[in-house]
């Protein structure tokens, strides 16, 4: 009786558990063959969802959102004042090539069936890839000249009311936060209209006559 009353309960045991597993291989089957040649579904770079998409299709959006991103004027603010650049004017400039290069081979590596099902079910977003052209950022932070001091390094000086040389102290200055200003410049890739706050830190000046007492 109790050998009967096993047989009852295992067979269909093995059969849902059969069933659940040719449902799930049949769905990772599915994914892969939705995902082959494209961007896998829940992808984003920087907000901006690309799942699904063809090498083709995804370089005509990132051709359509570059533009945009490059002929736009960022607000930029500081306290009261506040200033109208475009990103170009920073130097910075999206990388079509490696942007798509990278967010094609997302998801398909070594690793790909989980990365699909986590991507899937959770969204990844990837960074845009970019370059900078460090001589026409430096010269773009000109705008913001009222608000950075240059550090001052201690020196020696000669007083003559003392006949003697004496140390001036060093100061510290402020500059932009350049890391910063180039990530918030490049969150408007996604978020266009969004006011950017500028940032300050603290210069240390490289020489502070403390080292002479060493």
């Amino acid at each position: 009786m109790l050998s009967i009353l096993l047989k009852t309960i295992i067979k269909p045991f093995w059969l849902t558990l059969l069933a659940i597993f040719l449902i799930g291989s049949l769905c990772l089957i599915t994914l892969r063959i939705i995902n082959n040649d494209r961007t896998v579904l829940g992808l984003a770079l920087t907000g901006v969802k690309i799942g699904g998409l063809n090498e083709g299709q995804l370089k005509n959006l990132l051709d359509e959102k570059a533009a945009r991103f490059n002929s736009q004027k960022i607000t930029i603010a500081y306290r009261d004042k506040t200033w109208s650049i475009a990103p170009s004017d920073f130097g910075i400039k999206i990388d079509i090539d490696r942007t798509t290069s990278a967010a094609l081979a997302y998801g398909h590596d070594n690793d790909a069936t989980i990365e699909q099902i986590k991507t899937l079910l959770a969204g990844q977003s990837l960074p845009i890839e970019y370059s900078v052209d460090s001589s026409k950022f430096n010269q773009s932070l000109n705008i913001f000249s009222s608000l950075q001091t240059p550090a001052k390094n201690a020196s020696l000086k000669y007083d003559p009311q003392k006949n003697d040389f004496v140390m001036s102290e060093a100061e510290s200055g402020t500059s932009i936060n350049k890391g910063k200003l180039i990530a918030d410049v490049l969150k408007t890739f996604s978020e266009p209209s969004q006011a950017l706050p500028l940032s300050l830190i603290e210069e240390k000046p490289l020489f502070t006559g403390a080292e002479m007492s060493l």
